[in-house]
């Protein structure tokens, strides 16, 4: 019987006297619930803060809610709302009622409506379900203006096996930001790993959509910054790009483009030909597009 099934694969697991598990502290993908509750472990998404506790988590006995990633609706001590910025705001009389900053205690982080401000974004469906989208703090401005959430892209690179560490951040440009994406490998396995890690992130990058297609890959020569939670400090990954590039090298991830066998020659002409039409036709200077640029993703 099925039951039976369960029971066996179960006891190869964790056991079959866990009845109920609840996930937080940060994004949990979809392929994780659907593989812990397809196991038979009922696992949901739940939300808190240390400022405002536990204030809910997925409730719903049906499988499709509870891998949905949703939170849940606010329990009976909470009330929720999403302000114009999308940020979710929180209101109970559990929150924190006072901060210790520097050994002087402050006011709590609550407006004068009574909510306080998680820093997160959310929005809710036609059940009243919230679902956490990211945090305001570390959206990207695209080239385009348009809002990105690099934790979504980062969660697409998940399968890469062979990266110690991925974040995604936002190198400023003329147009806004450009998503750059930086990666970790231990030093000794490097050139092993270089090649598949090329070949796939290649292929994961054509499959996104154009706002959110990687136009920089880098490999950080120092483990990527985390917090206390293991968490990755995203801002100073962004600095450091920025004010200390020699700890950063450049990968050029693309497919490789090979004329051997053509006459050297007539494909420098034909190159340079090619250059010059496609900066009359986009109105940028020659010397600004190199051979191996993309069309969209580096000519824009």
């Amino acid at each position: 019987s099925s039951k039976l099934a369960s029971k066996i694969i179960k006891n190869k697991i964790l056991g079959d006297k866990i009845s109920f598990a609840i996930c937080g502290g940060s994004y949990v993908p979809i392929k994780t619930l659907k593989t812990i509750n397809g196991l038979g472990y009922r696992l949901v998404n739940g939300y808190g803060m240390t400022e405002v506790g536990i204030c809910s988590f997925e409730m719903s006995d049906s499988p499709k809610d509870r891998n949905s990633s949703s939170i849940g609706t606010s329990s009976k001590q909470y009330i929720y709302k999403i302000n114009e910025d999308g940020e979710l705001l929180v209101k109970s009389r559990g929150l924190h009622i006072a901060r210790l900053v520097d050994g002087k205690i402050e006011k709590p982080l609550i407006d004068d409506a009574g909510y306080f401000h998680t820093g997160d974004l959310a929005i809710k469906d036609e059940k009243n379900r919230y679902f956490i989208k990211g945090k305001i703090k570390d959206l990207i401005i695209g080239e385009n203006g348009e809002n990105i959430d690099p934790l979504e892209i980062e969660n697409k690179f998940k399968t890469i096996k062979e990266f110690d560490d991925f974040v995604v951040v936002g190198k400023e440009s003329t147009n806004g930001e450009e998503l750059s994406a930086v990666f970790y490998i231990n030093p000794k396995y490097a050139d092993l790993k270089m090649r598949k890690i090329k070949k796939e992130a290649l292929q994961i990058n054509n499959s996104l959509p154009l706002s959110m297609r990687i136009k920089h890959f880098y490999l950080s020569l120092n483990e990527i910054p985390k917090n206390a939670s293991f968490k990755v400090i995203r801002y100073k990954v962004k600095d450091n790009l920025i004010n200390s590039p020699q700890n950063f090298v450049k990968i050029n991830i693309q497919n490789e483009i090979s004329f051997t066998g053509f006459d050297k020659e007539k494909v420098d002409s034909i190159r340079k030909q090619l250059r010059k039409i496609f900066a009359e036709k986009l109105l940028i200077k020659e010397n600004d597009i190199h051979y191996n640029d993309h069309i969209i993703v580096d000519l824009g």
